[in-house]
């Protein structure tokens, strides 16, 4: 029978704690090694729409003279120079719902075709654009018929002039702001972007 007060009792139960010990420190060591390296700030991730977001959006309204020739009369929104002209949705806000126009990736971002007519001027349409509400990655874009780098390239099917289709890819939906390009050219406009389950 071993004592509690014995030399080998008390060195037993020093290798026991040892051992826990040791154990516990290896499973700390591995939950450090195998865990993630970097976080998510909560300002990563862009945050959904509220209902006042929606009500303070500056969207932009139709506006200017549209295009003089008779097939894009459509086109109700130009700049001051009457150069470069786009379409905006009806209110001012694009829907992306089941079903409708547009397509929803699976990273969550929302693509819409875009037109754009360049009435006199020359050159491919450049656009940027960034969400006013709340943070979120830029606006990207695909223009005409290539799909690379953002940008059409010189030879693109749509030529230098006239209508260029466009696809604009919104990280998410808010209150965005759009600007299109073309040189010295420039047309910027606000749009809401809704999702609808």
């Amino acid at each position: 029978m071993v004592r509690w007060h014995t030399p080998l009792f008390r060195f037993g139960v020093w290798v026991a704690m040892l051992a826990a010990t040791t154990a516990c420190s290896s499973f700390i060591t591995l939950v450090t090694l195998f865990a993630p390296t970097t976080s998510i700030r909560p300002t990563d991730i862009p945050s959904a729409i509220t209902a006042q977001a929606i009500a303070d959006c500056p969207v932009t309204q139709p506006m200017g003279e549209p295009p003089t020739d008779p097939l894009y009369r459509d086109f109700n929104v130009g700049n001051e120079e009457n150069t470069l002209f786009s379409i905006l949705w009806p209110d001012s806000t694009v829907i992306f719902k089941p079903g409708g126009a547009g397509e929803i990736s699976p990273d969550g971002s929302l693509s819409m075709k875009w037109p754009w007519y360049r009435q006199n001027i020359k050159g491919q349409v450049v656009i940027e654009g960034q969400r006013l509400d709340s943070f979120a990655p830029p606006l990207r874009s695909t223009v005409g018929c290539c799909y690379d780098n953002s940008t059409a390239a010189p030879d693109c099917c749509y030529g230098n002039t006239g209508f260029t289709p466009s696809a604009l890819i919104f990280p998410s939906t808010g209150c965005w702001e759009v600007t299109g390009r073309v040189n010295d050219h420039q047309l910027t406009f606000v749009t809401l972007v809704l999702k609808l389950d």
